[in-house]
């Protein structure tokens, strides 16, 4: 008999586990689309009616009552070819065609990265968090003029839990920066950076900071495009801080990892004009982490 999950689907499967219990949400492995989307009498062209009739989601996120809350697929190294690609397109095709969210996640996803809360998690938690903050807007609970944030929850748990600002990931980050600057060891205290889009929409952003007068540290990171509620440029820019913190050790630690900040300014420039902007950051400026 064949095995239904690989390893990395048996992980991923864990981790909405242990996330969707949270909100009473139960997760189901390999179902059909077809049985998912109302592909009938919806006019939607033959191949994608086809490709429906035959592909199923990796898994399925359900109410209680088995009502469809969103798909999760998880993207290996056998859809980087070229008619995975093809597939994969059909696929996010029909979720637009009908609204229904979709979250592509990936083997780094699955690693927990800051107070034992994974990728999956903080995507899952923020999209539920986010629906609960404007619920309690319309009773009246929240003034109307707060906008969401949850970098700024202060916390999710008890008061003796140690997960302070679970979800500000960048936050000891920022911290640990402002202190090597604090001790004269890097030139600023924070890190600046970019965030793109590509023509294929994929997300790509930069994160550097000069440590001396003459050379930096210099990040890049990528993020596919998703088909689910959230804050994935601010995600993507949280990893960047990160990222580039790690960089910043490397280089105090081992002496290595610097290059010259003219080849900083001419990726930066690059960015500016190669992607279309999303937002640029600088964590020097933001507020000071409590």
């Amino acid at each position: 008999m064949k095995r239904l999950l690989n390893r990395s689907e048996e992980d991923t499967l864990k981790e909405l586990n242990l996330v969707t219990s949270r909100y009473g949400l139960q997760v189901h492995t390999k179902v059909r689309m077809a049985d998912v989307c109302p592909i009938e009498g919806r006019g939607i062209p033959d191949d994608l009616y086809k490709y429906a009739l035959m592909a199923h989601f990796d898994f399925l996120v359900t109410n209680e009552e088995y009502i469809p809350q969103f798909a999760v697929e998880f993207d290996g190294s056998s859809h980087e070819t070229p008619t995975a690609k093809i597939r994969d397109a059909k696929k996010d095709a029909i979720c637009r065609t009908f609204k229904f969210p979709l979250l592509r996640v990936k083997i780094n996803y699955l690693p927990k990265i800051y107070n034992s809360l994974s990728l999956i998690e903080w995507i899952i938690d923020v999209y539920y968090m986010e629906q609960a903050f404007y619920e309690a807007q319309e009773k009246g609970q929240v003034p109307y003029d707060e906008p969401f944030d949850p970098f700024f929850i202060y916390s999710t748990g008890t008061d003796g839990d140690k997960k302070r600002f679970p979800y500000w990931i960048s936050r000891d980050a920022i911290l640990a920066i402002r202190k090597f600057h604090s001790q004269g060891k890097i030139a600023l205290p924070g890190t600046s950076g970019f965030i793109g889009e590509d023509s294929d929409g994929k997300m790509r952003g930069i994160e550097f900071l000069p440590v001396n007068d003459t050379h930096g540290i210099l990040v890049k990171l990528s993020m596919q495009s998703q088909l689910f509620p959230g804050s994935f440029t601010d995600l993507l820019g949280e990893l960047l801080v990160i990222f580039a913190y790690e960089k910043i050790q490397e280089y105090l630690i081992f002496g290595s990892g610097l290059i010259p900040l003219t080849v900083i300014d001419r990726v930066a420039k690059l960015y500016q004009t190669e992607f279309k902007m999303l937002r640029a950051h600088a964590t020097g400026f933001r507020p000071p982490p409590r």
